[in-house]
Parts: C-alpha cells; structure tokens; sequence
C-alpha cells in the first residue's frame, strides 16, 4: 500500500508545481519548481534554478520514490 506522497513546503507555493499525483507519489514540474523558487526566493531564473537544483532535486537520491521530478520541456507546463 502506497504512503503519502511527499509535498514540498511551504505548500501554498510548491503545489503549484505538481502535475501529478497517482499511487503515493507527487510528480512535479522542475521548471515549475523554478517558476515558485523565483517567486519565494525573489531572484531570476538562473538563481533559481541553482537553488532548486540544490534544494530540491538533491533530496530525490534519499527518498523512497514518493515524488519525482519531471524535466520535460520548459514551455510544456507553462
């Protein structure tokens, strides 16, 4: 049986960046994760693409599969 999917905080920010969630686990749009990092963090896109790379993507190799990270193409999920 599935746990819950790991969503990141603060929610009201990040779950705009999910764009699925099936069997426990919460995908979410890397270039959306940009698009709320710049937003939190008030930086451009660059800046935040290195904080999500090291904040976030960098937490994928400890968890036990319950999100994943989508890198399709930047204008996909605009």
């Amino acid at each position: 049986m599935p746990g819950e999917p790991i969503r990141l905080e603060p929610r009201k920010i990040y779950d705009k960046a999910i764009i699925s969630v099936a069997s426990g686990v919460a995908t979410y749009s890397y270039w959306l994760l940009v698009e709320c990092a710049a937003e939190q963090c008030e930086v451009d896109v660059p800046d935040a693409m290195d904080w999500v790379d090291f904040n976030i993507v960098g937490l994928q190799a400890g968890s036990d599969d319950r999100f994943k990270i989508d890198y399709g193409v930047r204008d996909e999920h605009e």
